[in-house]
């Protein structure tokens, strides 16, 4: 018998749901299938990860609210709002 160990998360990296994972557990085999928690380690990780992405998402938009600006200042683009 094969053994492996996956770390299964949603496409955001959150924890699955225990629905899906008790259907998974169903059609393999209730005894095919041990589910633990992730290790605290990921849970950190993802963390910094989450802080690290929000303060560059906020430099893009203001960078590409200066950019904008000054192409419509220079008559480069048009506004239509």
């Amino acid at each position: 018998m094969a053994l492996n160990v996956f770390y299964v998360t949603d496409a955001v990296g959150n924890p699955a749901d225990p629905k899906i994972i008790e259907s998974v557990r169903q059609k393999i085999g209730l005894s095919s299938l041990k589910v633990k928690e992730l290790p605290l380690s990921y849970h950190t990780k993802a963390e910094n990860e989450e802080q690290a992405v929000g303060v560059g998402g906020a430099v893009l938009l203001s960078l590409g609210s200066l950019v904008r600006r000054n192409l419509y200042n220079l008559g480069l683009i048009r506004s239509y709002s």
